[in-house]
């Protein structure tokens, strides 16, 4: 809430660009696991997606419907969610309101160094979300990493930091937060802060980049097709 209100500002000019990054596991699994974490926040800052782009690749060729498999096959440390492919995912989204933004699925060496993270590229600055064991906004003056005047990263202060790595028996501030405006919500017969249809969005910009790869194509969302791409 701070970075978006921190865009609303101005503070790094006009947002034009995003980048989303996982945590370095293999791409099918971040993909399910984690990515709907970081298209949710694209989504809830530059709003509904007009177009998608997506590619999938294994082992240096373009993969195709034969090398889908259970995730849990692909990842047998992690969580059952579903069926995927590919060693490397890129998907490329156009927003409504003319910004653009781009998630990177790639397996690494060193997955344990490695955490969610949304970058915001502004014309005058830049912004990034960056989840380790607890939250952290970070900012730099420069909008490119080439500018001679670029100064590094800062933390950018903040009221509270959220940590996601407290226990699951532990309400941390924001998931309390957000518990409470849900249940407000109901009784105010208004939409929340977090939806349904935010999950739904942001599954679709997820599972998207299979169906985009499939076809070969830019697809428009909603997507005409909503079944899962290796059904």
């Amino acid at each position: 809430r701070r970075a978006k209100a921190l865009v609303q500002e101005g503070a790094i000019g006009n947002l034009q660009f995003m980048e989303a990054y996982c945590k370095g596991r293999p791409p099918a699994y971040d993909l399910m696991e984690v990515a709907g974490h970081t298209l949710h926040l694209m989504y809830w800052l530059a709003g509904p997606v007009a177009w998608m782009m997506g590619h999938v690749q294994q082992e240096g060729r373009d993969a195709t419907k034969k090398d889908a498999k259970p995730v849990s096959d692909i990842h047998p440390r992690g969580r059952a969610c579903g069926v995927g492919a590919g060693d490397y995912l890129h998907g490329y989204y156009k927003f409504a309101s003319g910004i653009c933004g781009s998630l990177y699925l790639a397996q690494l060496e060193s997955q344990g160094d490695n955490f969610m993270s949304v970058e915001l590229r502004g014309t005058r600055a830049r912004l990034r979300i960056y989840q380790d064991g607890g939250g952290r906004l970070l900012f730099n003056g420069s909008p490119l990493d080439n500018s001679r005047m670029n100064p590094g990263w800062e933390i950018e202060p903040l009221k509270t930091l959220w940590n996601p790595g407290k226990g699951l028996g532990e309400l941390i501030p924001a998931t309390g937060a957000l518990l409470q405006d849900f249940i407000q919500a109901i009784q105010e017969c208004r939409k929340p802060q977090v939806s349904g249809e935010d999950g739904r969005a942001a599954l679709e910009m997820g599972l998207g980049i299979y169906t985009s790869h499939l076809a070969g194509k830019r697809l428009p969302i909603p997507l005409a097709n909503r079944k899962h791409p290796f059904e």
